[in-house]
C-alpha cells in the first residue's frame, strides 16, 4: 500500500526549495489517489485519504500562490535592475520577410542590463503576419534573469505572448498561456475557455453559462441584495 508523509515545512515561503517540495507533494497525492484498491478502504485509511485530499488542495493552492508571487517578484526585480544598472545596452532591429503565401514585418528591441543584484536580458518583439486569409499581430516579451541564489548563479525566464488575429469572420484576441479568448464578429462578442464558449453578447443581451454575483443583482427597479444575517432581500427601488 503506498504511503505518504503528510508533514509540511513550518515555513512555506516563496523560495525554489519550497516550490519544488509542493510540486513533489502534489504528484505523490495524485499517485496515491489514483491507486486505491479494496484493501485500502479500512476506516483508518479512509480518514487518511480524506486528510490526503485536504493536503492536495493545500498543495495546489500553495503552488498557485507561489506562481503568482514569482510574477510579482519578476516585475519588482526588473524595475530594480534597470534602476541600479551599471551597464545598459539597447538595440533595435526591423525586418520585412516575403514568402510565397505571406509577408511578415518584425520590430525587435533587445535590452541587457547588469546590476549588482542580477542581470537582465530582455527581448521585446512585435510582428505582423499577413496572408490572403488573415492578418495576425503578435506581441512577445521574453525576460531572462541571472541572479545569485545560495552562492550559485541561477536563471529564471518569463515569456509573455499576446496576439490579435483578423480574419473575414472577425477579430480574435488571446494570450499564449491563457485558456481564455475573445472573438468579435458582426453578430456577437463571444468569450471562450479551453475552446468552449462560456458567454457572449448579441442584440443588446448577455448570455452566460453560469453567473456568480458577489454583491447585488438589479433587474430594472428590482434588486436582490444579501443581508448580514445570510438572508436575501428582494427590494423595489425607484
Amino acid at each position: 500500500m503506498p504511503t505518504l508523509n503528510l508533514n509540511l515545512p513550518t515555513n512555506l515561503g516563496g523560495d525554489q526549495k519550497t516550490q519544488s517540495y509542493l510540486y513533489q507533494l502534489n504528484e505523490q497525492l495524485r499517485y496515491i489517489l489514483n491507486n486505491l484498491d479494496g484493501d485500502n478502504f479500512s476506516p483508518t485509511y479512509l480518514k487518511t485519504v480524506e486528510q490526503t485530499r485536504s493536503m492536495a488542495e493545500l498543495a495546489s493552492g500553495a503552488v498557485e500562490q507561489l506562481e503568482a508571487g514569482r510574477k510579482i517578484d519578476y516585475n519588482e526585480l526588473n524595475d530594480k535592475i534597470i534602476a541600479q544598472a551599471e551597464e545598459i545596452n539597447q538595440t533595435f532591429h526591423t525586418e520585412i520577410e516575403q514568402n510565397n503565401d505571406n509577408i511578415m514585418t518584425t520590430v525587435r528591441e533587445e535590452l541587457s542590463a547588469k546590476a549588482s543584484i542580477a542581470e537582465l536580458n530582455a527581448t521585446l518583439e512585435s510582428y505582423v503576419t499577413q496572408t490572403s486569409r488573415e492578418i495576425q499581430l503578435n506581441f512577445d516579451q521574453n525576460y531572462l534573469y541571472t541572479t545569485e541564489v545560495d552562492g550559485r548563479l541561477e536563471e529564471f525566464q518569463e515569456l509573455i505572448r499576446t496576439y490579435f488575429r483578423f480574419t473575414a469572420e472577425g477579430m480574435e484576441l488571446g494570450k499564449a498561456d491563457s485558456p481564455f479568448k475573445s472573438m468579435l464578429t458582426n453578430e456577437k462578442l463571444s468569450f471562450t475557455q479551453n475552446g468552449t464558449e462560456i458567454a457572449y453578447i448579441s442584440n443588446r443581451c448577455l448570455y452566460v453559462t453560469d453567473v456568480e454575483v458577489l454583491n447585488r443583482l438589479r433587474i430594472g427597479n428590482w434588486e436582490f441584495t444579501p443581508r448580514s444575517n445570510g438572508n436575501l432581500s428582494f427590494i423595489w427601488r425607484e
